[in-house]
């Protein structure tokens, strides 16, 4: 079988479905639709193109994980495995559907607008309760290696170890 790997951008047009599969495996699967971007040289406007619509499944811990984050509208890239999926519709039709099995997915945070929940305000960080608020720490700890500093120095006065 080959294997065909692609990246895709997109915009998730369905509510993600979560599955659990008989041996408590975790399965998450949504619709993307992909639109080319065209210039119109002569307008200076963008125009969309054709849209290639494909379902994304996700397994194992990718699921777990997109599951907490998906959802209808949101804008990804994904990286996986292209294949198609060939079924009977409800109707006796046979039919097929692009589907790509992903090993790795993410927001596209080139087209993320915040939603409601947001980050916290300066002023909602402050009424927060106690366990909620991030401890503010420094990036780097240093300490001082070497000698104590002149007693003429900039940073005579200072607490040294």
């Amino acid at each position: 079988m080959y294997e065909t790997y692609t990246t895709i951008t997109g915009r998730v047009v369905s509510d993600p479905r979560r599955y659990q599969t008989s041996h408590n495996g975790e399965v998450v699967s949504f619709r993307v639709a992909c639109f080319s971007r065209r210039l119109d040289r002569e307008t200076g406007q963008w125009s969309d193109g054709a849209a290639l619509y494909l379902t994304v499944v996700c397994w194992r811990r990718l699921a777990a994980s997109v599951a907490d984050v998906v959802r209808r509208g949101s804008q990804i890239i994904a990286h996986g495995q292209l294949r198609t999926n060939e079924y009977v519709g409800s109707d006796g039709v046979k039919r097929s559907d692009l589907e790509m099995v992903a090993v790795a997915l993410g927001l596209d945070l080139g087209h993320h607008q915040p939603d409601d929940r947001g980050p916290l305000s300066s002023a909602d960080a402050q009424s927060a309760p106690a366990d909620e608020r991030a401890e503010e720490k420094p990036l780097v700890s240093v300490v001082p290696t070497g000698p104590e500093p002149a007693a003429d120095s900039a940073v005579a006065g200072a607490s040294w170890p």
